[in-house]
């Protein structure tokens, strides 16, 4: 393979984009993955076009829809899961490059991005819809471009740097922080600039333009709004989204009482990368700042103030920003690479290359390690687990304009099913992450006439309220207002004097990581039982081995004995993962406060 006269190997840099590709896209999670982090937001919001939470995120919104689009593979949550991967990739494009590049160690740039490819954090971020791997491909974009400016013609690449900044600016404010690297570049070359106020126009020019992407808040936000209802589309209201003036609160304040100490984060970043690459970063950052020049010497300011901005912002996902850190401490550890490979300069060519890959080995080996040991964590490509839970939800036989009252999240998820996939237009999501707001919208529902679900318990419903379960959803009720469903397998059994299972149904449900058994369960009030009773639902065999079981409170943990009323029926359902040999299902009901069994029925599968 040719070498440059730097000693950088041409294409060389294009491995890490095939690697990260290869490895991301096949790791990534198959459809909505998360219920209660933003990239179920962004799975549902890209699509419809909404406005995403502050700062709004105009450039990876328009982006992300634009490659729904274009993109035809799956369903729109599958394909921003991609597009986080494609950014992965595409970001060692200037940065694979350039490691090697300002370091003149092919060596130190492949092993330093080889490290970060296995970064944890990395990986799950560009295995899910979320804004980080586009935030590192700008970053890696302005860097690329200061080395540019630096060592080439600095009027063009001095405009091109703005137009990055201002791209940067239209997605995630953390490209701030290069700013002032930047400026450190620029008064470098600052005779370049002298003759003429031309280019300090176009660079300003160039800069302003992306930040025009922001008008799409305000426009989109007249009609759709954001998913919470937070937004208010005035002026006042756009500049406290755009500048995200809520989460100032993590710079100012300590919010959720983090406290961390310099250990901490010395420990997040050895996971990240791993101890021995730690130890070669500390030698690269001196061995860079005698070699590197200026382009070092601002990567090391940015490093600074990266490091500065992780320690006061007092969130309790420091990680994901902790991602630019690991970004510039990649130079660090290629010079230092870099060093290792001038002390072997006068071996035999052979001795450098055993050196070199001695090296690489002993970097490589804790990530490969971590990664081989985390690998069901890090292959979300089976995460089907939300998303047949929402598709369970949306499946049953919900009476039209019913309403489903749960905390944002939930509520985000079938409208992902709803919005996007089109199921079930008619239904109504109604978010309220308090359980006050929870049982105001219950009540403001059942006085409208709906049908009203919750998803999950709800204190204060059972003694105002009959509950019953549907499939995975609790259908509200009032009290006294029973309509007697009926069992496909009628019993009439006794089980204590003030319950007996009047007949169940039992039906055997596909999903996407095997198959479960629903155990759909009637329950006769005869009288007000005087104690807590719960359920151990089984699936057994022909001799009584136990293969599977769930213990719970009836109705998915929502309705407690001691407030079923006298001559209701209360529909109470179970879920049993399939195995192989079950023949029977075993339900056992026993005492809260002792867990003595005190009955139990037995009927086949069908």
């Amino acid at each position: 393979m040719s070498t440059s006269r730097d000693g950088v190997r041409k294409w060389t840099w294009l491995l890490p984009v095939l690697v990260t590709l290869l490895l991301y896209v096949r790791t990534a999670a198959p459809s909505v993955a998360t219920l209660f982090d933003d990239s179920l937001e962004f799975q549902v919001v890209i699509p419809l076009l909404g406005v995403p939470h502050p700062p709004g995120y105009p450039l990876y919104t328009l982006v992300g829809k634009l490659w729904t689009v274009v993109f035809p593979w799956r369903d729109a949550a599958f394909r921003l899961n991609v597009l986080s991967a494609l950014f992965a990739a595409l970001m060692w494009i200037p940065l694979a490059w350039l490691l090697c590049r300002s370091t003149r160690s092919c060596w130190g740039g492949m092993i330093a991005a080889g490290v970060f490819i296995l970064s944890p954090t990395l990986w799950a971020q560009s295995t899910i819809a979320e804004v980080y791997t586009l935030h590192l491909l700008l970053m890696a974009g302005v860097l690329y471009v200061g080395y540019r400016l630096l060592s080439d013609e600095p009027a063009r690449w001095s405009v091109v740097g703005a137009f990055l900044f201002g791209l940067g600016l239209a997605h995630h404010r953390m490209i701030v922080l290069l700013l002032p690297p930047w400026l450190y570049w620029l008064w470098y070359r600052r005779e370049a600039f002298s003759r003429t106020w031309r280019i300090w126009g176009r660079m300003l020019l160039a800069g302003l333009l992306p930040l025009l992407l922001y008008a799409y808040i305000p426009l989109i936000g007249a009609r759709v709004g954001s998913l919470d209802g937070t937004y208010v589309n005035t002026w006042t209201g756009f500049w406290n989204w755009v500048l995200a003036r809520a989460y100032r609160v993590f710079l100012t304040g300590n919010p959720f009482h983090v406290h961390r100490t310099w250990r901490d984060y010395v420990q997040l970043l050895g996971q990240e990368v791993g101890w021995p690459a730690l130890g070669v970063v500390l030698l690269g950052l001196y061995y860079g700042a005698r070699k590197g020049g200026a382009f070092v010497w601002g990567l090391w300011i940015g490093l600074v103030l990266h490091i500065l901005f992780v320690v006061h912002y007092k969130v309790m996902d420091i990680q994901v920003f902790l991602l630019p850190v690991t970004l510039l401490l990649l130079f660090a550890l290629a010079w230092g690479v870099r060093s290792l490979e001038d002390w072997g300069r006068q071996w035999p060519r052979w001795a450098r290359t055993a050196l070199m890959v001695g090296v690489a080995l002993a970097l490589f080996l804790l990530p490969l390690r971590d990664a081989w040991r985390s690998w069901e964590v890090r292959d979300r490509s089976d995460d089907w687990e939300v998303y047949d839970w929402g598709a369970d939800i949306m499946a049953q036989p919900m009476p039209e304009g019913s309403a489903i009252v749960g905390i944002l999240g939930e509520t985000t998820l079938v409208r992902y099913f709803r919005d996007v996939l089109g199921i079930r237009r008619d239904v109504v999501t109604v978010p309220a992450d308090g359980e006050a707001e929870r049982l105001e919208a219950v009540a403001h529902g059942l006085a409208q006439g709906q049908t009203v679900f919750i998803t999950r318990p709800l204190p204060g419903a059972p003694e105002r309220y009959a509950l019953d379960a549907l499939g995975p959803l609790v259908q509200v009720s009032p009290k006294g207002a029973d309509g007697r469903p009926q069992p496909t397998h009628p019993l009439s059994h006794p089980m204590i004097p003030s319950i007996a299972l009047a007949g169940y149904d039992v039906q055997r449900l596909a999903r996407h990581n095997g198959q479960l058994v629903r155990v759909t369960l009637y329950w006769d009030t005869l009288r007000r039982p005087r104690e807590e009773y719960k359920i151990s639902a089984r699936l057994v065999r022909e001799d009584g081995t136990v293969l599977r079981s769930v213990d719970d409170v009836p109705v998915h943990n929502t309705y407690p004995t001691p407030y079923w009323s006298p001559g209701e029926r209360v529909v109470d359902v179970y879920d049993l993962p399939w195995a192989a040999g079950g023949t029977h299902v075993l339900i056992v009901l026993y005492r809260a406060r002792d867990v003595q069994e005190v009955a139990r029925v037995e009927f086949p599968l069908p």
